[in-house]
């Protein structure tokens, strides 16, 4: 329920809207009423439920009265039908309690009668409902009512205090006001306790004394001044209520024999029927009766009658009701006429001054209303008014200084005589009356012999007046001649008399005598006015002008007669003078107020005197009034702009040929001029055209006057919106091929410009008037007349640049459609179509010859297309689904007009449809929409077969209700796979429904427009989006409803969190994500998941459209932009919404710069909030993802809009209230903070715009290819940035915005860095939620052990695992609050997630002298047996150092600490855990212990096969235990061994071979489960091959396989189509592993051992000619995986790349393996392999042979962006390294390896500049000699082919 917030909410409303909702629950018990009940009245509630005895009034009695509890309770009886009434009721009643709390001393301290009386209202009103509803109670009720009211009398007159008296009269009134109002019908049986009441009123003669005495302070005064709530305002609610009774008894038959409602104003107008049939009723009335007269007599006494207005109020209604009561009873209109008429010579002065004029006009309606319904009486009554007139009453007297009344009284006796008049039907009558009054106009009366029997002259004055009242009454009833013989006799008479009392009484009544008499009546009295000139005069004649404007008749007399006043007095003039243009004025404002009216419609009179009159009028103004240069007297341009209107237009006369002649022949320019008259016309018109000067002076002066006429009518008609006229002449044929119609052409652009501005100026009305000119333009410019079709298209031209959204408008684009086929000169001989178009477009267009009809139709199509064109540039989706539109009219409505391939429709539509793409779209959306129209059609045909005869309201409601059943049906199943084939047709169905109701489906429309909330997939949303779009175009009515549909549905998105709003998207940082050892997967396309993209895209086009059609469509998106704006801070920013999000943004940034253009107020606020929301997108860090050009130029036009943003120059934008949200407080700190500028935050965005474009444009343009074709970006303005002011101002923002700078910005210098450690150290509280901000903290935490704004990191937001790992190393000294942090940074993360960096944390174990790794290395080990069997193989590894020679030949520091940690794990397994570990670690350690067992046949040269049997026999010796698994592959459990499958390696002194097991997948055991209590997740098993080496340090190849598999996520994270294989490789022991075996693949090595003399060959051999699928497929793999691999081996210079370490799988893919030259340390010191990285001759040829192949290009992409991509995480993968400084890797060379690691990085490089480094890496590399000349080495020393 929505209520009008600007205005006071009544609580009783409120409580009514609760009642009825309550109600409407069904089968509601008392039980369930129970919360209503105290919501209502907790007091009741608590009587009720016995919690207390005391009744409500008791505590509080104003509490009481002001409570609406009571109300809303009973209002829930009304409302539900008595639910649990037997109940409620009595309850309520006995709480009511009305009496005993009014009797209540309490209530002597009530001062707010107004309160009690509304309470009483409320409460009875509702009692009556209840009664006149439910029969069984209506007596109890009734009986409650007149028992309350008597009790409330008894409170009157057995007054004992001032108070009671009060709280009686306030009641009964309360009780009469709420029966006169009630919505029920009056019952005559009220009338009995009425009268009771009444009566018992009446009998207390104290009353009025008692009332004054309680109303009196000590001093005397008035205690009520305002005389609110007296005694006698009891007497007039009674009577009020009597009266409210008698009428509602009454039927009143008018004279035009219609029955109406009776009212007193009907009563006496008409015939009165009583309905009033039984006899105790009338007893009743006869009654009442007898009670208006007693109180009449009562209050008219002389001790009463002291109370003036309070009698001018009551004694009107007792009369009524007693005239009332004579209809309804017989035999009292006698004494109804002596009361009358007694009243009527009333001559007490005392009694006429207190009882007021109404009286006495109550008294003669009364007679009035015995004249029509008592005719015996009428003669009784003639004679009784015609004494009240010519004799005047005493009332009139005592009157005669109030003008109102006497008026009131002269007029309304003038009416009851004609009234009586009129019944009597008698001319003879009529006559005799009108002498008599003519007579006494005159001053003659005869009177009973006696003649002017007047008392005084002033008497003799009153009767004059009103005998001309009534003479001018009555004449309406007269003949033409006795009319004529009152006008000279009466009227001319009186004003030729100069004795006459008022001449302004006989002026006024001939005014009202021609406004009310026939035609020919009026016509005498114009002319009697136009012989008496007097001031008054023109007053009358001015109001018989208002008068007559009220009639089409009397409007036209009058007007002829006053343009023929005007024409004739200006062709009097010689001389233009002052005073003769003041006459002038005088009749031109008569005809302004004539044409004031809106009936008259003078203009589109074709013929007539009004005609010529009009244009002579129009000539002699131009002629004797204008001024000499060119402007108007004052006041004239008003009076003339009306008559403008209203003024028919001036071409020629019908039987006319010749301008000249017609006017010559038939206007005033007949008459010959002076010079000077002629030269100030020519003048004035050179005036106003100063360029056409030379053709005015060839022109005739009555061509001139002519033109100057015709200028200043239609400029005047212009500026009321009204061109139309200018086109008429301009389509005069006659006219065209006069000389004056070059400046007919002048006026019109003239007329036109002046038409377009007043119509901006009237907004929506200006809007109405273009739409209805644009039809008649567009008639116009098919018109066979050049220069007509030159000026409307012209016009037409000039209102598409003014207002864009006729663009769109239906009614114009399908008149025009029409008339393109109306034009088609290929059917012009088809006489039915032409028939049928000609009915289509409302007219003919009527043309000579062929020649007329083919210009025509190449110049309507010419302008045609340049329309559809601008349209679509403007908004091509509104503009096809506008053509869709009319094209599916026509086809459903208009069969007969098909369209042909060579009609002139079906090539415009080539014309500007720049593909045949876009032709068949539209048609194949007709035919569509066609058949689904078709459908619902058929539907109401079969329903309705009768036609359109009958009612269609049933088919439709049968046809929507099965329609909404459907739609709801297939919503709910959603998951069905055919869900969006089953949810199209009823979509449709339901949108051509809607469509073809007229009569509204709301609905319907309310279920298509919700659909996509319930299922929000994109499918679902294109489809609603097309049948939204589809519904809008075809009903533009329907618009704003969609609109608020979709605005309601766009919340409810954010509130679900669907699409844009979806939680669901993880951080774009790959460090917070589980890093897995698996080969790379093709990254998910997320953007499909924000099913807002095409929605936004929607409203943007349509935005467009909508911006320039209707203001109050954009208000619809200002508040769809404002919810967004709302809900922003719920957006989980990634690359994945990017374009969704910068759309929105523009949206938002088109609606405020429509707003701001349009001067709205609210647009700064939109402004305000676009800048907010575009900022946040910069509180996140930077990311990539995929992008397309059309994503970049939204980006840069949305910069554009901001950059053109004036935010108002050096004032202080962002203050408070909207603009305050830009303010951040920080807590508890002193930094930075309060009132930014909005200059200062657009800057700061544009800014972050610039390098968000330039990021964004090197990704997509990686190689910085100039064909690309790229939009223009705009320039940096990071050069001229001061950073510290541009950081400060971010901060005071946003600080996330702040640190987000320091990443984006990181090659700005360190200006930027220590702004941002400033910042976070004076106010570290204010990123506390922010995770890249604690670098910054931490800057100089190592050199500041006990800094207290450390203390901060306690309660810092999680970092990556790895970062909470570095935090645990050397450099910070081990900061305790540091250490606490990382371990709880540690904790935050689930355990398979750390999992991945137990290297970097066993090397931690170094510096842990607290204790804080140790103790979480223990609790996950606990937490997860896999960790603790991993972690224990990894300290294992760890023991020992390793020398040159690789062997472990000394203890290794850590080995104390790593053997006490282990002892500690090993120790608190048990159980099953504890079965768990000895199981594998036994199982592990026969596996192993092959390969020692084989070192004796190494050592002793044996072959190969020997060393195969011996594999052979100890693996048949292995048992595979239950549940254990292989330390490269903790996924999944060991379930067989190929016991045939073990094979040596190569190896010089070592014994490494190789197994295969089978295995099986099982769930990761995170919870300490064994793995026998594992559950498997698939019943699917394969086989597994793995390397077991013992006396080889594993640990390198760990390492290098860790961050390949970083670089894997990061990768994915950016959405890059990239392929890693990061192997798993577990070092078990000192110089012991295991290695995961690559599937399917081969080494470059084993290719050239096979006679593969090039990689090439090899994609040849295996995947097909370099044309077909599958090679082109190898190929691109081939392609992903080098590029991410060279990226790898450069960034982490990985060397020693022979072709014995490069394997190849059987997709194509490269990996590399074997990574013991890493970093710093390569063979031969890196002589040979200096290039970045390998790119050989033979991976050219593979990339397509050439830097310019395609293929190359690809990978040259690729190899940039994933150096892009990873340089974000160059501090994460720095950490990764620097944690394994000490663990005595060959690899490490100190400081050094990490300096040059991050220098491969370019972190001072812009990402411009970044790519173009790597570019020079990849020309480096490509077919370097170095490279071949390793391959060659490595081929000679150790037999690797290359």
């Amino acid at each position: 329920m929505f209520y009008n917030l600007e205005d006071e909410i009544s609580s009783v409303s409120l409580l009514s809207e609760a009642a009825e909702v309550v109600a409407s629950v069904p089968a509601a018990g008392l039980e369930d009423l129970t919360d209503f009940m105290a919501l209502c009245s907790p007091s009741v509630a608590d009587y009720y439920t016995g919690r207390r005895s005391a009744k409500p009034y008791v505590d509080d009695l104003a509490a009481y009265f002001r409570d609406p509890g009571f109300t809303g309770l009973l209002e829930y009886l009304i409302m539900s039908e008595g639910v649990c009434r037997e109940v409620l009721l009595p309850l309520c009643l006995d709480c009511i309690d009305i009496l005993s709390a009014l009797s209540s001393e309490e209530m002597a301290k009530i001062d707010d009668y107004e309160m009690v009386e509304n309470f009483i209202y409320e409460i009875v009103s509702r009692l009556l409902l209840l009664a006149d509803k439910f029969a069984d109670a209506r007596a109890a009720l009734n009986e409650s009512i007149w028992e309350w009211s008597n009790g409330f009398v008894n409170l009157i007159i057995r007054n004992q205090s001032p108070w009671k008296l009060r709280a009686g009269v306030v009641s009964i009134m309360g009780v009469f006001n709420a029966l006169k109002t009630a919505p029920v019908k009056p019952q005559l049986p009220f009338l009995t306790n009425f009268l009771e009441i009444a009566n018992r009123l009446l009998d207390f003669e104290q009353l009025k004394a008692i009332d004054k005495a309680a109303r009196a302070t000590e001093n005397g005064a008035l205690k009520y001044p305002e005389q609110r709530y007296e005694a006698l305002d009891v007497i007039a609610s009674l009577f009020a209520y009597a009266q409210h009774l008698l009428l509602d008894t009454l039927e009143v038959h008018r004279l035009d024999a219609t029955p109406s409602t009776a009212t007193w104003e009907t009563v006496c107008q008409g015939k009165l029927c009583s309905l009033v049939t039984d006899s105790q009723s009338r007893a009743a009335i006869r009654s009442l009766y007898d009670v208006c007269w007693r109180s009449y007599r009562r209050q008219t006494s002389n001790e009463q009658c002291d109370e003036g207005d309070m009698l001018g109020t009551l004694l009107p209604v007792v009369v009524q009701s007693a005239v009332l009561c004579s209809v309804h009873v017989d035999r009292l209109e006698e004494d109804l006429f002596v009361h009358l008429t007694a009243i009527l010579e009333e001559k007490d002065p005392h009694f006429v001054r207190n009882a007021g004029a109404e009286v006495f006009v109550v008294a003669l309606e009364g007679l009035g209303v015995l004249t029509e319904n008592f005719p015996a009486m009428r003669g009784k009554i003639l004679d009784t008014l015609l004494a009240f007139i010519r004799n005047p009453a005493p009332a009139f007297l005592q009157w005669a200084d109030d003008h109102a009344a006497t008026a009131a009284m002269r007029h309304c006796a003038s009416a009851m005589l004609l009234r009586n008049l009129q019944a009597a039907g008698k001319e003879t009558i009529t006559v005799a009356v009108l002498d008599k009054c003519v007579d006494t106009m005159r001053g003659i009366m005869v009177e009973g012999g006696t003649v002017n029997p007047w008392s005084s002259a002033w008497e003799k004055g009153l009767a004059q007046q009103n005998c001309a009242v009534a003479v001018a009454t009555i004449a309406r009833i007269l003949g033409k001649q006795e009319i004529l013989k009152v006008l000279t006799i009466a009227f001319e008479g009186s004003l030729n008399d100069p004795k006459f009392p008022s001449h302004d009484l006989i002026w006024e009544s001939l005014g009202n005598m021609g406004l009310t008499c026939e035609p020919d009546v009026f016509h005498l009295v114009l002319s009697t006015l136009s012989r008496q000139l007097s001031p008054k005069s023109t007053e009358v004649r001015h109001t018989l002008a208002r008068g007559a404007a009220k009639s089409p008749v009397f409007s036209g007399i009058y007007l002829q007669q006053v343009l023929t006043s005007f024409t004739e007095k200006a062709m009097r003039i010689s001389k233009q003078t002052a005073n003769i243009v003041a006459e002038l004025y005088d009749i031109a404002w008569i005809a302004k107020v004539i044409c004031d009216e809106e009936h008259i419609q003078l203009a589109d009179e074709k013929s007539g005197r009004i005609r010529t009159l009009s244009r002579d009028f129009w000539l002699c103004a131009v002629i004797y009034v204008m001024k000499s240069d060119g402007s108007w007297p004052k006041g004239w341009p008003a009076i003339l702009r009306q008559i403008a209107v209203k003024s028919p237009v001036m071409t020629l006369a019908p039987h006319e040929r010749f301008l000249e002649a017609d006017l010559r022949a038939h206007s005033v320019l007949e008459k010959s001029f002076t010079d000077e008259t002629q030269q100030r016309v020519r003048g004035n018109l050179v005036q106003a055209f100063p360029d056409q000067a030379s053709n005015i002076k060839l022109l005739s002066f009555a061509k001139c006057a002519y033109l100057l006429a015709v200028r200043e009518l239609e400029v005047l008609r212009g500026q009321r919106a009204d061109v139309k006229a200018m086109l008429e002449y301009l389509t005069d044929d006659r006219l065209y091929n006069d000389e004056a119609y070059g400046l007919l052409h002048c006026i019109g652009d003239e007329v036109v410009s002046t038409f377009l501005k007043k119509c901006v100026e009237k907004k929506e009305e200006g809007r109405i008037e273009i739409e209805r000119h644009i039809v008649e333009l567009l008639y116009t410019a098919a018109s066979r007349l050049d220069r007509a079709r030159m000026f409307a298209v012209k016009t037409i031209y000039k209102m598409l640049a003014m207002f864009p959204w006729l663009l769109w408008n239906r009614k114009a684009v399908y008149l025009m459609l029409d008339m393109v086929q109306c034009l088609d000169t290929k059917f012009q001989l088809d006489l039915d179509r032409r028939k049928l178009l000609r009915a289509k477009i409302g007219m003919e267009l009527t043309f000579l010859n062929d020649s007329d009809i083919y210009g025509a139709s190449k110049a309507f199509s010419d302008f045609c297309a340049r329309w559809m064109t601008l349209a679509i540039q403007h908004s091509s989706s509104e503009t096809m689904g506008m053509l869709q539109g009319y094209l599916v009219d026509l086809h459903t409505n208009f069969p007969e007009l098909g369209l042909g391939d060579k009609s002139d429709l079906m090539l415009l539509l080539g014309r500007f449809c720049s593909s045949d793409d876009i032709i068949s779209s539209i048609i194949r959306s007709v035919g569509k929409q066609a058949l689904y129209y078709g459908e619902v059609r058929g539907m109401l045909m079969v329903l309705n077969p009768s036609g359109p005869g009958r009612s269609q309201k049933n088919p439709f409601e049968k046809i929507s209700k099965h329609l909404r059943a459907d739609l709801r049906a297939v919503v709910t199943h959603s998951y069905d796979p055919d869900f969006a084939v089953k949810l199209h047709p009823i979509l449709h169905r339901a949108a051509a429904l809607v469509l073809l109701n007229d009569q509204g489906e709301d609905e319907t429309l309310e279920l298509i427009c919700w659909t996509p909330v319930t299922v929000f997939t994109p499918a679902v949303m294109d489809m609603t989006i097309s049948v939204w779009g589809w519904l809008m175009l075809s009903r533009p009515e329907l618009a704003p409803r969609i609109m608020a549909h979709m605005v309601a549905v766009w919340e409810t998105t954010a509130y679900e969190r669907k699409g844009l709003y979806s939680p669901h998207y993880k951080s774009a940082n790959p460090f917070y994500a589980k890093m897995t050892y698996t080969s790379s997967k093709k990254p998910a396309d997320e953007a499909h998941r924000v099913v807002h993209l095409s929605w936004i895209r929607f409203l943007l086009d349509r935005f467009k459209s909508a911006r320039v059609q209707s203001e109050d469509h954009v208000k619809f998106y200002a508040k769809l932009y404002q919810i967004a704006h709302e809900h922003a801070s719920s957006i989980r920013f990634s690359w994945y919404i990017r374009e969704p999000y910068f759309l929105l943004l523009t949206l938002g940034a088109q609606i405020a710069e429509h707003l701001g253009v349009k001067g709205d107020p609210s647009a700064y606020t939109m402004w305000t909030n676009v800048l907010d929301d575009a900022l946040k997108w910069f509180e996140v860090p930077a990311s990539f993802g995929t992008i397309e050009k059309r994503e970049l130029q939204i980006l840069v036009d949305f910069h554009a809009a901001i950059k053109a943003f004036r935010p108002g120059g050096h004032s202080p934008a962002v203050l408070n209230g909207v603009a305050g949200k830009f303010i951040r407080t920080a807590w508890l700190t002193a930094a930075p903070s309060g009132r930014v500028h909005l200059a200062d935050a657009q800057n700061l965005l544009l800014l972050l715009l610039e390098n968000e474009i330039h990021r964004l444009a090197t990704w997509l343009n990686p190689v910085d290819d100039k064909k690309m074709g790229l939009p223009e970006l705009p320039q940096t303005s990071e050069r001229a940035v001061n950073w510290p002011s541009m950081i400060r101002i971010a901060w005071s923002i946003s600080p996330r915005i702040a640190i987000q700078m320091g990443n984006r910005f990181s090659h700005a210098g360190e200006h930027l860095d220590s702004s941002l450690v400033a910042l976070c150290y004076a106010s570290p509280a204010s990123v506390l939620d922010v995770p890249e901000a604690l670098p910054h903290i931490l800057k100089n935490a190592a050199s500041l052990v006990s800094d207290h704004q450390l203390r901060y990191i306690l309660h810092w937001t999680a970092v990556p695992p790895i970062t909470g790992v570095s935090l645990l190393g050397q450099q910070y000294k081990m900061q305790p609050w540091i250490l606490q942090y990382a371990v709880r940074v540690l904790e935050h993360f689930p355990v398979d997630h750390v999992f991945f960096y137990i290297p970097q944390m066993v090397q931690a174990l170094r510096y842990d002298t607290v204790g804080y790794i140790e103790h979480f290395i223990l609790l996950a080990a606990k937490t997860s047996q896999h960790f603790a069997h991993q972690i224990i193989w990894n300290m294992n590894a760890n023991m020992y150092k390793f020398n040159k020679e690789g062997q472990a030949d000394a203890p290794d520091s850590l080995k104390p600490t790593l053997e006490r940690v282990q002892n500690k794990i090993i120790n608190s397994l048990s159980g099953s855990d504890k079965d768990f570990y000895e199981r594998e670690f036994r199982f592990f350690t026969e596996i192993t212990g092959i390969s020692g067992k084989l070192k004796p046949l190494v050592e002793s040269g044996a072959t190969k096969a020997a060393k195969k049997v011996k594999i052979d026999e100890e693996m048949a010796k292995i048992v595979v235990d239950v549940g254990v698994y292989l330390p490269t592959n903790p996924e999944s459990i060991v379930v067989d061994i190929d016991y045939k499958s073990g094979r040596p390696l190569q190896s010089h002194a070592k014994a490494p071979f190789m197994a295969t097991f089978k295995v099986k997948n099982a769930e990761d055991n995170r919870t300490g489960k064994s793995s026998d209590d594992s559950v498997v997740k698939q019943d699917t098993t394969r086989w597994m091959s793995s390397i077991f080496k013992v006396g080889d340090d594993c640990r390198q190849d760990v390492l290098a396989l860790q961050l390949i598999s970083i670089f894997k996520s990061i990768f994915s994270k950016a959405g890059l189509d990239l392929y890693l294989f990061p192997y798993r490789v577990v070092a078990t022991a000192p110089g012991c592993g295991v290695i995961e075996v690559i599937p399917n693949s081969t080494s470059r090595d084993m290719m050239g051992r096979e006679q593969v003399n090039s990689l090439y060959d090899w994609f040849i051999a295996s995947f097909g000619k370099e044309d077909c699928v599958s090679f082109r497929k190898a190929q691109s793999e081939f392609i992903k995986s080098l590029a991410a691999y060279s990226l790898i081996l450069f960034i982490l210079q990985i060397k020693d790349r022979h072709n014995g370490n490069i394997m190849f799988d059987n997709s194509g893919h490269m990996v590399h393996i074997d990574f013991g030259f890493m970093l710093s340390i390569a063979p031969g010191g890196g002589i040979l392999e200096a290039a970045p990285f390998k790119l050989t001759t033979e991976m050219v040829q593979v990339l397509g042979g050439d830097v310019n192949a395609p293929q190359y290009r690809l990978f040259s992409e690729l190899c940039v962006k994933a150096y892009l991509a990873c340089r974000p995480y160059a501090e994460e993968i720095t950490q990764m390294v620097s944690l394994m400084m000490e663990s005595g890797l060959p690899c490490f060379k100190g400081d050094v390896t990490i300096r040059k690691l991050k220098e491969r990085f370019q972190l001072d490089k812009t990402e411009r500049q970044a790519a173009e480094f790597m570019m020079t890496c990849i020309r480096q590399s490509h077919e370097n000699t170095r490279s071949g000349l390793y391959d060659r080495f490595q081929y000679l020393q150790n037999g690797i082919p290359y």
